[in-house]
C-alpha cells in the first residue's frame, strides 16, 4: 500500500490521465518494528448487504515507520506488472494523522463486540483453530 507518495492533494478525476507507476518514486517508508497486539472477531449482519451474516476479523498491530510525512499524505499503489511489463494503477490510498482518542471513536462508533480473543487466550494451535 504504500509503494509511492504523493500529496494529500493529489486527485483522480473522471477522464484525466490516472498516475503512472515510476520506478524511480520508491517509498522512503521503511518498517523498524511490528508488533502483534490483539486480534478481535466481529460476527454481525452486514450493512452493505442485509441479510448476510458477516465475520470481521480486526487485527491490532503497532507498527514504528521511519520516512513518514509530518502531514497527509496519499499513496498509490499498483498492479504488478501485465504481459508487456506495465504496471496500471490499482489503488490511491489516504492517510490523515489523528490523535489516539479520535482513532478509537471511529474504531468503536456503531461496534458491539461479540467475542474477541487476545494474544495468549488460545492455550494451543488446535484450540485457536477449534475457536
Amino acid at each position: 500500500e504504500m509503494q509511492q507518495l504523493v500529496d494529500a492533494e493529489t486527485l483522480i478525476m473522471p477522464g484525466s490521465p490516472l498516475p503512472l507507476y515510476d520506478a524511480a518514486n520508491k517509498s522512503r517508508i521503511n518498517v523498524v518494528n511490528e508488533v502483534f497486539k490483539d486480534h478481535v472477531v466481529e460476527i454481525e449482519e452486514s450493512k452493505s448487504f442485509p441479510g448476510l451474516l458477516t465475520v470481521y476479523n480486526l487485527y491490532r498491530v503497532d507498527i514504528v515507520c521511519t520516512g513518514l510525512p509530518t502531514l497527509n499524505f496519499n499513496t498509490l499503489e499498483f498492479n504488478e506488472p501485465d504481459k508487456d511489463g506495465e504496471r496500471k494503477l490499482k489503488y490511491m490510498h489516504a492517510w490523515v494523522w489523528l490523535k489516539l482518542d479520535v482513532i478509537q471513536r471511529y474504531l468503536f462508533e456503531g461496534s458491539t463486540l461479540k467475542e474477541r480473543v487476545c494474544k495468549g487466550s488460545c492455550e494451543s494451535r488446535e484450540q485457536l483453530q477449534d475457536w
